[in-house]
């Protein structure tokens, strides 16, 4: 078996699940333009494509528009939205499991779980 010095797995979407913080996030930004959003699953479509994109494609927003609802998106976004992330279920016993293994093949502490976002580490598992 071959043996890895690390193991990289993407945040959003893999480990976490983004819906809260990103609708919620995208509702402030709406609610900036008088726009309100009672059902936050109806912009579960923001989730994954380039946000600027979505606030034109679906809210029929200029450019400009769109470079000022992401600014107000990352307003409510970095000091909340981020921490409205959920771990899906198994995945802290999933990242033990493989930090325990990476550890014993490197003697190394094995995961950091963190986000640009944040510039923080989130959690770190040995």
């Amino acid at each position: 078996m071959k043996e890895y010095k690390y193991v990289l797995f993407d945040l959003d979407g893999t480990l976490t699940d983004p819906k809260e913080g990103i609708t919620k996030s995208v509702a402030y930004a709406l609610e900036s333009y008088g726009i309100h959003v009672d059902n936050l699953d109806s912009l579960s479509k923001f989730i994954g494509p380039p946000l600027r994109d979505s606030f034109v494609e679906y809210y029929g927003f200029s450019e400009d528009e769109a470079e000022n609802a992401v600014a107000k998106f990352r307003e409510y976004f970095r000091p909340r939205g981020i921490y409205e992330n959920k771990m899906f279920e198994g995945v802290d016993k999933m990242l033990e499991k493989v930090a325990k293994l990476v550890s014993q093949a490197t003697d190394l502490p094995a995961i950091s779980v963190a986000s640009r976002n944040m510039g923080a580490t989130v959690k770190r598992f040995e």
